[in-house]
């Protein structure tokens, strides 16, 4: 589990964390645990392309040091510690990956540019979001043998063809400029239906 999660308004989150492992380990009515989480920023401990907001250190009882180039390591332990622990309870776990991360206020610059006859900017590349994501995706690589453990892509369909779409018919698939509309959310129900329905 990422024990310590440290941003630079130092930001403790390892009491929650622990209760919420707890919660989950203790209950055993609760089968399947979906694992989401913003990767690539927890990965890397900044925030993509120039975007507002804090950075996030990650430590655990390994390393006190609170620095970017730790955030890697920490984050490759704790995630396995988490499926491990998740898996050796008999608990089904789905670990959903990275959200394509755009860079811009995606429903913003949409209306924008239809408004002005523009075109809005351009989307990350998948070159680039794998580039970003790439903790994740070794560290994905070194659990997917766990039995137990399901992993679901999403820029499998978000990044198709070579650059990831932030838009179906004009309609917005984010609501920010990382999280996902309802439209967008839909576009991804493919994947996890056959999985939790019985």
């Amino acid at each position: 589990m990422l024990e310590i999660t440290r941003t630079d308004t130092m930001l403790v989150c390892e009491p929650f964390s622990r209760a919420v492992m707890d919660a989950i380990l203790e209950n055993p009515g609760l089968t399947t645990v979906i694992l989401d989480g913003r990767w690539g920023l927890y990965g890397s401990g900044t925030r993509y392309s120039g975007e507002d907001g804090a950075s996030v250190y990650l430590t655990d009882h390994q390393t006190e040091a609170v620095s970017y180039a730790e955030n890697a390591a920490v984050f490759a332990r704790g995630l396995a510690r988490t499926v491990d622990a998740l898996v050796q309870a008999g608990k089904q776990v789905i670990l959903v990956g990275p959200i394509p991360e755009i860079g811009f206020h995606v429903p913003r610059s949409l209306a924008i540019a239809q408004a002005w006859g523009r075109q809005p900017p351009p989307s990350p590349t998948e070159a680039t979001f794998l580039e970003r994501q790439a903790v994740f995706f070794e560290v994905a690589a070194e659990l997917a043998d766990r039995d137990g453990l399901t992993i679901v892509l999403p820029h499998a369909l978000l990044c198709a063809g070579g650059s990831c779409r932030i838009a179906d018919k004009g309609r917005s698939l984010y609501f920010d400029d990382d999280h996902l509309s309802t439209i967008g959310a839909r576009e991804l129900s493919g994947l996890f239906l056959p999985l939790l329905l019985p």
